[in-house]
């Protein structure tokens, strides 16, 4: 038992270090490689990464995954508590997302292709 509970204080401690907790916004992204090449998803990713340690905030939260089951126009995103889904997230659309994210504006339209707030209604 005493395993268990050092486990959990571990877990804990990795959250609180991660700022799990008191996050604003959480940004999954599709590195590929069916929606997109995985260089370019990679590419994608790094960028992210980039940004929100730019931003120097604790309260973005990013996750790399291999797949999020819609495979074209990759990179695909998606952004809660929001629920967008957003597709072809280069670069460059990941600097118009940050900068919406940034200010509290709506996703851009262009990029936003379904809304899931998982049953949350506003």
């Amino acid at each position: 038992m005493a395993h268990l509970e050092k486990d959990i204080e571990q877990l804990q401690f990795s959250a609180e270090k991660l700022k799990i907790g008191s996050l604003k916004k959480h940004i999954f992204i599709c590195t590929g490689p069916k929606c997109v090449v995985g260089e370019e998803g990679l590419k994608s990713w790094e960028h992210l990464k980039d940004c929100i340690k730019k931003e120097n905030s604790n309260e973005f939260f990013r996750t790399k995954v291999g797949c999020l089951r819609i495979c074209q126009k990759g990179p695909i995103g998606l952004i809660y508590p929001e629920g967008a889904w957003l597709h072809t997230l280069t670069p460059e659309n990941i600097d118009r997302v940050m900068g919406h994210l940034k200010t509290g504006e709506s996703m851009p339209d262009d990029l936003v292709f379904a809304m899931d707030s998982l049953g949350k209604k506003d």
